[in-house]
């Protein structure tokens, strides 16, 4: 009997151990996407246990630049996951949504394996990293990886019978009853919690370019209408749903036709809306008036100063006569002067209009 309790005590601490060896956190870079005006950083918490981001950063080269503290995302809960954006059209922060919005700025270096996103904890330890690729990037999502402990119950050793003494004629005393052991209980299953952040999934099977329709792992918590980036680097192709098909997998009808081709494994993940760039208003310039001309030419001409020949006085006319002839011929001269110098004034004024 009492090696039966040992083995039902070995097998608790088995199983107790079991579960604490899996239970543990473990936040991954998901995702690095860098088209040409939003840049995408994924992360996620594929362990059995939340993770609190106090203090946690993510880093780009160069580190002392470009780093963004986490601790507002506060803690992220078994297979949740949380979207970092930057560029001209990445999204304000969101923190119901798990978005955060770094800079409206680039912050990684487009084709070049030399830059990174980078997972830094509150020790100051790098938990992961993820490179830019050098061209034509495929990006594989981690997998979410649900740890289920199996519970093999140590064979227990079946109680040997003990045999019974025969009889005697003095009275047998009454055996005492062997007590069964008390099974352990079987330990519920932890519901995962339901996903937040951004909704991705990935390709199941080839999306050839020119194609309007693409077949995905999953199509939770997408909606007609939603704006989607479907792989990554110079094959990226941004596009809407236009219809939802299924549900895992599914097949999601897409708006345009790919320009690219996709392979199994790709990333889909949701964006949000891109920010049309306005196009500049023409401005017309206003035809300046025209200078009036004036018609009037200058006269150059002057009026002549005609003298009227006067007849000279008639001889022994007197002393007075001859006087008052003289004068007249005077202020005939000076009438005509007058009007030679107002002809000229007259002319000159013409001029200093123009």
């Amino acid at each position: 009997m009492r090696f039966w309790l040992l083995a039902l005590l070995a097998a608790s601490i088995a199983l107790g151990g079991m579960s604490t060896a899996h239970a543990q956190s473990d936040v991954r870079i998901t995702g690095l996407i860098c088209p040409d005006d939003i840049e995408i950083v994924s992360i996620q918490n594929n362990g059995s246990v939340a993770q609190d981001l106090t203090g946690w950063q993510l880093r780009s080269d160069p580190e002392a630049t470009e780093s963004l503290d986490l601790t507002s995302l506060g803690t992220l809960d078994p297979d949740e996951g949380a979207s970092i954006f930057s560029g001209p059209s990445a999204p304000p922060t969101d923190l119901a949504n798990n978005w955060l919005r770094w800079t409206d700025a680039y912050v990684f270096r487009d084709f070049d394996p030399t830059d990174y996103a980078r997972l830094v904890d509150a020790a100051d330890a790098t938990v992961d990293q993820e490179n830019c690729p050098a061209e034509e990037p495929t990006i594989t999502p981690t997998a979410t990886a649900t740890a289920t402990a199996t519970a093999t119950s140590a064979p227990g050793d079946t109680p040997t019978a003990t045999p019974t003494p025969t009889p005697s004629p003095t009275p047998s005393p009454t055996p005492s009853p062997t007590p069964s052991p008390t099974p352990s209980a079987t330990p519920s299953p932890t519901p995962s919690p339901t996903p937040t952040g951004p909704p991705q999934t990935v390709l199941t099977a080839l999306a050839a370019a020119g194609s309007a329709q693409i077949s995905v792992a999953d199509t939770a918590r997408f909606a007609v209408g939603d704006y989607i980036a479907v792989g990554s680097g110079e094959t990226l192709d941004i596009n809407t749903i236009d219809g939802i098909g299924g549900g895992t997998p599914g097949i999601f009808a897409l708006a345009s036709e790919l320009e690219f081709d996709h392979e199994a494994g790709e990333t889909v993940l949701w964006i949000p809306e891109p920010t049309p760039t306005p196009s500049p208003t023409p401005t017309e310039t206003p035809t300046p008036a025209a200078t009036p001309e004036f018609g009037l030419a200058p006269s150059t001409a002057s009026v002549p100063a005609t003298a009227t020949p006067i007849a000279a006085p008639p001889t022994g006319s007197g002393g007075d006569g001859g006087i008052g002839g003289l004068g007249l011929v005077l202020a005939l001269l000076l009438a005509a002067a007058l009007l030679a110098g107002t002809a000229s004034l007259i002319a000159f004024s013409f001029r200093q209009q123009e």
